[in-house]
C-alpha cells in the first residue's frame, strides 16, 4: 500500500490483504506533534495473523493498546514516556482485516518507563529500562511472519492535527455491565449525551464506546462512531454516515439512512444496512447480513453466512464457509475466491441493465463448471472439494485455472467471459487451458456428438456462439471467429470438428428497434438481406437458412422455409417459425411463438408467453413468466419459473409418440397446470405426487414432472337426475351407500362421491373444461329424456347398427365433447359449474336424465382432476388405486376421435 491520509482529526484505517503482502505502516511526525495524551490501538481480527507498524519519528506520551478491549479495560501494554523508535520486519497479514484507530481518547497512564530499543523482528524482546516486553504481546499477534515488505503506507502526522489530550468528538462511555446508551439521552459518568451538539465542530457526530457487556446503543443523528465491545450487543444508528464496530459477541446492528461502515467482528452477527451505499464486513462467525436499499459492498468473512443485497447494484463476497448469497435487484456482482465453500448463490433478473456477474477471476484452482441446467444462467461449479450452485447469472467470468465447462442435452443457453483458447505449439499440438466436457450430449438421433454436430454463429456483440443439435448454445464473450484457427483447435477444446468460417453479412436479416414486420417482403436490412432470398453462403447451410435479428420493439416475424435462427429481441413479438428445423429465441416481453413443420426449438425469455409446438419434435422452453404451452407430437417442454399452463394437442396426436413436460418449481404461486384431453390413463409416480405418465388409446404417451395440478374431469353436473332405487335424484344430493341403477349389475351401492366446483374465472382460463349440453332426444328417442349437461370428457353410451358394422361391438363409449358433431349437442358458456363424481366397486353405466353414461373410472380416465384431499380419500377406500389405477377396467370400449368421425360421417 502507498498513500497519505489527507483528512484532519480522528482516523480509522481498514485494510484487507488476500495473500502474503507484507505491507508495513509507517507513522511520520511531519510538523504536528503525535503524542501527549494520544492513543494508538493496534488491532487485528484474527490473532493468528501477522502484521507490523513502524514509528519513524520521535513520539512522546502515546499509549499503545493491543485491542479495543484492552483499551476499554485500561490495560496498556506499554507507554512512550520519552522518546522511542519502534519497528519490526514486515509480516504477512494473511486474510485478516487490519484496523488501526487513531482516535483521540483520554490521557494515558503516567509514570511509564522510557523505551529506547528498536526491535527488528517479531518475537524479539522489546527492552525498556528495567521492564521487558515482547513485540508479540504488543501486537496481539503470533509473530510467525517474516515476509519482505513490498509496500509502505505513510500516515503523515502533519495531516492528523493531534494536539494534546483534548476530545475532538463527543465521546460517550459505557461500563463493563449491560448498558442502554442513547435511548433516553441520559448522560454518561462524564456528563456526555447523545446528539447534544457538543462535538468540536458543534455537530451531533458522536463517539460511543459501550464497553463490555450485552449493551443496547442508539446513536441517533450525525456521522457517529460506535464501538460495541465484548458482549452480545444491539447497535442502532440513525441518519448519517456512521461507522459501527460490533466487536466480539453475537451482535445485532441496524444502521440508518446513510453510507455506513459496519464491522461485525467475531461472533454470529445480524447486520442490516438500510438505506444508502453501505460497506459491511461480517467477520468471523455465521452472520446474517442485509444491505437493503442502496448499492452496497458486503464481505461475509469466515463462517456460514446468509447475505442479501436487496435493492441496488451490489458487490458481494461470501468468504470461506457455506454461504447463502442472494443479490437481489439490479446489476450485482458476486465474487468467489479459492476455498469458497459449498455456497448457494441466487441472483434476480429484475431492474438490470448489463446483468448480474458471477466473478471467479480470483480463483486460481481448476474448476468444473456444470452448465447442464435447462434454465439460462443456472449452474454449479466445483473445485473438487467445494461446490457452489448459482441461479440467474448473465455474466460468468472464469478464473485463472484450467476450467472445464460441462454441458448436457437440453442444457439451455449460456455465456462465459475469460475463456482461454489453446495455444498452438510448433509441432501442431496444443497447450490446452479451458475446455469442454460434452460427454452428456447427443445428436438428434441419440448418438454421441461427432463432426458436423457444431454450428458457429456470431452473437450480437461479435463474439463466438457455439450451437449444438438440441438447441443448446454457449457464447464465448470476447472471442471472435477469426481467433479459432480451425477444427484441430476445436477438437483440442473438446468440441466436435467443424469448418470455421468468419461470417459476413450474407444471410443475416436485421430489423430495427421499432415495430418491424419481417417476412419475405421486408427490405429494411441495411445489407440488402431478405427472408428466403437464397443469400446465405455459410458452408453446410441452405441458401434459405436465414439468420434473423429483429431487434427491440413489437415485431411480427415470418421466417418462411429453411432452418432459420431467429432472435426476436425485447418486446411483445409474434413469431411464425415456418417450415424447417428452426431455432427461435425471444427476449423479454409477452411473446407468441408458433412452430411449423420441422423440429423447432423455442426459448421464450422473460414475460407471459404463449408457445405452440409445430408439426415436428420440438424443444420448447418458457423460462421466466406465466407461460401457456400447446404441446404436440414428440415435443419436450420446460416451463421454467412462474405459473405455467400446458395443454396437449389431442386432435393431432400420432400413434406411439412420446412427449415430456417439466413444469419448473421457481417463482410459483398457483403452480403449474396440465390439461389433458381425450380418453386417457394417468399413472402417478408413487414417490412423487407431481410426476406421472399419461397414456392415450393410440399408444401416445406423455411423461410429466413438477406439475402441481392436472385437469381431466369426467363426471356429471350437480343437477343431473340419477335413477336410484328411490327414483330419480339430483347427483348433488346422492350419498355414499345409495343404490343406483346400473346397466350391467342392477342396483349397486355408491362407494365414493366427489365433487368439484369451477368458478367462471377458472372456466375462462381453461375453456376445455366448459361443459357439454345435450338436448333431449339428441342421442335417440328419449335419450336423454330431458336436457343433460356433463363434463367434456364424460363418456356417453352409443348404440347404433353402424357400431357393430364398423367396430364389431354392440355398444361403445364416446366422450361427450366428441358428440358436438350431432345436432343438439354443443359446448356450454363460460359460467360456474359443479361436477360430481360417482364411483362404484366396478366401472358402471348409470342412467342420468334418461341417458346411459359412465360412472367415475380412475383407471381409464384420471385421479388428477380431483383435489388432493379427494384423492387421498379414494386411496384410503381403494388402496389398490395408489399402485395400479388400471385395475378398474372400462365397462365398454371407447372410440377414438378418428373412429367417432367415421361413425357419424
Amino acid at each position: 500500500m502507498n498513500g497519505t491520509f489527507l483528512t484532519y482529526g480522528n482516523d480509522l484505517l481498514t485494510g484487507a490483504t488476500v495473500a502474503a503482502s507484507g505491507d508495513q505502516l509507517t507513522i511520520n511526525s511531519g510538523s504536528a506533534a503525535f503524542g501527549d495524551g494520544q492513543v494508538l490501538i493496534w488491532d487485528v481480527v484474527d490473532a493468528a495473523d501477522d502484521g507490523s507498524f513502524t514509528s519513524a519519528t520521535t513520539i512522546t506520551g502515546v499509549t499503545v493498546y493491543a485491542s479495543y478491549a484492552d483499551y476499554q479495560a485500561a490495560n496498556p501494554l506499554y507507554t512512550y514516556g520519552g522518546t522511542a523508535s519502534v519497528g519490526t520486519a514486515a509480516a504477512d497479514m494473511g486474510n485478516a482485516y487490519l484496523t488501526l484507530d487513531l482516535s483521540s481518547f483520554a490521557a494515558p497512564q503516567t509514570g511509564a518507563p522510557v523505551l529506547s530499543t528498536t526491535v527488528v523482528a517479531p518475537g524479539s524482546d522489546l527492552t525498556a529500562e528495567g521492564l521487558p516486553q515482547t513485540l508479540d504481546q504488543m501486537q496481539d499477534l503470533d509473530g510467525a511472519g517474516g515476509a519482505t515488505a513490498d509496500g509502505v503506507f505513510t500516515l503523515d502526522a502533519a495531516h492528523l492535527a493531534y494536539h494534546g489530550g483534548g476530545n475532538e468528538r463527543y465521546v460517550i462511555d459505557g461500563t463493563d455491565g449491560d448498558d442502554a446508551i442513547g435511548y433516553d439521552l441520559a448522560p454518561d459518568a462524564d456528563g456526555d449525551r447523545r446528539d447534544s451538539g457538543d462535538a468540536a465542530d458543534g455537530s451531533d457526530d458522536d463517539v460511543i464506546r459501550a464497553g463490555a457487556g450485552n449493551d443496547s446503543v442508539f446513536a441517533g443523528m450525525g456521522n457517529d462512531v460506535v464501538f460495541g465491545g465484548h458482549g452480545n450487543d444491539s447497535l442502532l444508528t440513525g441518519e448519517g454516515d456512521d461507522t459501527i464496530h460490533g466487536g466480539a459477541g453475537d451482535d445485532t446492528v441496524r444502521a440508518g439512512v446513510g453510507a455506513d461502515h459496519i464491522y461485525g467482528g467475531n461472533g454470529n452477527d445480524s447486520i442490516e444496512g438500510f438505506d444508502g451505499g453501505d460497506y459491511i464486513v461480517g467477520g468471523d462467525g455465521d452472520d446474517w447480513m442485509n444491505g437493503d436499499r442502496g448499492s452496497d459492498t458486503m464481505f461475509g468473512g469466515a463462517g456460514n453466512d446468509w447475505m442479501r443485497g436487496s435493492f441496488g447494484n451490489e458487490w458481494m463476497e461470501g468468504g470461506t464457509g457455506n454461504d447463502f448469497i442472494w443479490s437481489g435487484y439490479g446489476d450485482d456482482t458476486i465474487r468467489l475466491e479459492n476455498d469458497f465453500g459449498n455456497d448457494t448463490i441466487e441472483m434476480e433478473g429484475i431492474d438490470e441493465v448489463t446483468g448480474d456477474v458471477l466473478d471467479l477471476t480470483a480463483i486460481t484452482d481448476d474448476l468444473t463448471i456444470d452448465l447442464s441446467h435447462n434454465l439460462e444462467g443456472w449452474g454449479s461449479l466445483s473445485d473438487g472439494t467445494y461446490t457452489a450452485t448459482y441461479e440467474d447469472v448473465e455474466n460468468l467470468r472464469l478464473g485463472s485455472g484450467n476450467d472445464t465447462l460441462r454441458m448436457a442435452d437440453y442444457g439451455g443457453r449460456d455465456a462465459v467471459q475469460g475463456f482461454r483458447l489453446p495455444d498452438e505449439n510448433p509441432d501442431g499440438s496444443f497447450t490446452v487451458y479451458d475446455r469442454f466436457d460434452l460427454s452428456a450430449m447427443t445428436d438428434e438421433g441419440g448418438e454421441a456428438l461427432g463432426p458436423g454436430d457444431l454450428r458457429i454463429q456470431v452473437d450480437t456483440d461479435g463474439s463466438v456462439m457455439l450451437l449444438f443439435p438440441k438447441a443448446e448454445s454457449i457464447t464465448l464473450t470476447g472471442i471472435t471467429p477469426d481467433q479459432i484457427t480451425g477444427s484441430d483447435m476445436l477438437e483440442a477444446m473438446g468440441l466436435p470438428a467443424t469448418e470455421v468460417v468468419v461470417p459476413g453479412s450474407d444471410g443475416v436479416v436485421r430489423g430495427t428497434d421499432g415495430d418491424d414486420t419481417i417476412d419475405g417482403d421486408y427490405t429494411g436490412d441495411a445489407d440488402g438481406d431478405v427472408v428466403d432470398g437464397g443469400d446465405n453462403e455459410t458452408p453446410g447451410e441452405g441458401a434459405d437458412d436465414d439468420h434473423i435479428e429483429a431487434g427491440d420493439g413489437n415485431d411480427l416475424i415470418r421466417a418462411g422455409v429453411g432452418d432459420d435462427l431467429i432472435y426476436a429481441g425485447e418486446g411483445n413479438d409474434t413469431i411464425y417459425a415456418g417450415d424447417g428445423h428452426d431455432e427461435v429465441r425471444a427476449g423479454a416481453g409477452d411473446d407468441l411463438m408458433i412452430g411449423g413443420i420441422g423440429n423447432d426449438s423455442m426459448y421464450a425469455g422473460e414475460g407471459n408467453d404463449t408457445l405452440i409446438g409445430g408439426g415436428g419434435s420440438g424443444w420448447i422452453h418458457g423460462e421466466a413468466g406465466n407461460d401457456a404451452f400447446s404441446i404436440g407430437d414428440g415435443d419436450i417442454a420446460f416451463g421454467g419459473s412462474g405459473d405455467d399452463i400446458f395443454e396437449i394437442q389431442y386432435d393431432t396426436l400420432g400413434f406411439d409418440v412420446e412427449m415430456t413436460i417439466t413444469g419448473g418449481e421457481d417463482g410459483e404461486s398457483a403452480g403449474d397446470h396440465l390439461k389433458i384431453l381425450g380418453p386417457a390413463t394417468i399413472t402417478y409416480d408413487p414417490d412423487d405426487p407431481e410426476a406421472g405418465t399419461v397414456s392415450w388409446d393410440n399408444g401416445a404417451r406423455l411423461y410429466f414432472s413438477e406439475i402441481e395440478k392436472v385437469h381431466h374431469v369426467p363426471c356429471f353436473t350437480a343437477d343431473t337426475m340419477i335413477l336410484t332405487r328411490d327414483g330419480e335424484r339430483r347427483a348433488a344430493d346422492l350419498q355414499v351407500g345409495d343404490m343406483v341403477m346400473t346397466r350391467d349389475a342392477g342396483f349397486q351401492p355408491i362407494r365414493w362421491i366427489g365433487s368439484r366446483r369451477l368458478g367462471a374465472a377458472e372456466v375462462a382460463a381453461m375453456p376445455d373444461l366448459r361443459p357439454v349440453h345435450i338436448r333431449a332426444g339428441s342421442l335417440g328417442a328419449e335419450r336423454p329424456s330431458r336436457d343433460l349437461t356433463v363434463s367434456p370428457q364424460h363418456r356417453m353410451l352409443v348404440r347404433d347398427p353402424k357400431v357393430s358394422l364398423w367396430f364389431g361391438e354392440e355398444e361403445v363409449l364416446v366422450p361427450a365433447v366428441q358428440l358436438t358433431c350431432l345436432d343438439g349437442v354443443q359446448r356450454g358458456e363460460t359460467a360456474p359449474v359443479t361436477y360430481v363424481h360417482l364411483m362404484f366397486d366396478q366401472h358402471q353405466l348409470v342412467l342420468g336424465d334418461g341417458a346411459w353414461s359412465e360412472s367415475f373410472q380412475p383407471g381409464d380416465y384420471t385421479l388428477a382432476g380431483l383435489d388432493a384431499p379427494q384423492r387421498e380419500e379414494l386411496f384410503k377406500l381403494f388402496p389398490e388405486l395408489a399402485v395400479e389405477a388400471t385395475a378398474y377396467s372400462a365397462a365398454r370400449p371407447t372410440l377414438s376421435r378418428h373412429e367417432v368421425a367415421v361413425l357419424f360421417a
